[in-house]
């Protein structure tokens, strides 16, 4: 997700997360690219989900995420 939404580098997310090792990173980040048509529609529908539960006041670990990425946006 941070490669996604904010265009990190496996070196970027590495300084970001020092609990991964770079093959963890790099695992992820080739499972990704190599599944990336799959996980984009994985991703687009729970966005749209969390955009439903956040209207009807759900309360959803991504609708969570959303709203504090609003927030920070705002910020």
């Amino acid at each position: 997700m941070d490669h996604i939404f904010y265009s990190w580098t496996a070196e970027d997310i590495l300084r970001q997360h020092d609990y991964l090792t770079p093959s963890e990173v790099h695992a992820a980040l080739g499972y990704y690219f190599d599944h990336r048509e799959q996980i984009d529609r994985e991703i687009e529908a729970e966005t749209a989900q969390a955009r439903l539960d956040l209207k009807s006041n759900k309360d959803t670990p991504m609708a969570a995420r959303l709203a504090a990425l609003r927030f920070q946006a705002a910020a």
